[in-house]
């Protein structure tokens, strides 16, 4: 989730700060994050910085989807034949592939193949769906 943070120091002049937090999907849990941001500043401050107040959490409207964080499921590259790959596996939404050669990218196993696994936020919604 993508979010504008409108922060306050005691000069009183309001400035936004956009963050991108994409395994955030609610805004209750993006203030969370924001007050525990600006909390984090105020107890680093080094000297003549002002104390950070948190105004408000908004949402923008980007409608960017979150990717895939493949991460190597396989200690030894495996081999079938002359094809040397990599087995991957999205820790976020849990679907798999194989990595062939480091610049390839993933390859999405046939069960993933669909559309819908394009991207790790309408995988996890599809997933939740079927499984009710």
């Amino acid at each position: 989730m993508e979010v504008v943070l409108t922060v306050t120091d005691d000069r009183g002049r309001p400035w936004e700060e956009t963050y991108n937090w994409p395994r955030i999907s609610t805004l209750a849990d993006a203030r969370a994050k924001a007050e525990a941001v600006i909390q984090g500043f105020n107890d680093t401050l080094r000297p003549h910085e002002q104390p950070r107040t948190l105004v408000d959490v908004k949402e923008t409207a980007t409608g960017a989807h979150e990717p895939h964080e493949w991460e190597k499921t396989n200690l030894i590259t495996q081999s079938r034949g002359m094809s040397h790959f990599d087995t991957m596996k999205c820790p976020w939404c849990g679907i798999t592939g194989k990595r062939f050669g480091l610049k390839e990218g993933v390859i999405r196993d046939r069960p993933y193949r669909a559309k819908v696994y394009d991207h790790c936020d309408t995988a996890r919604a599809h997933l939740a769906k079927q499984s009710k």
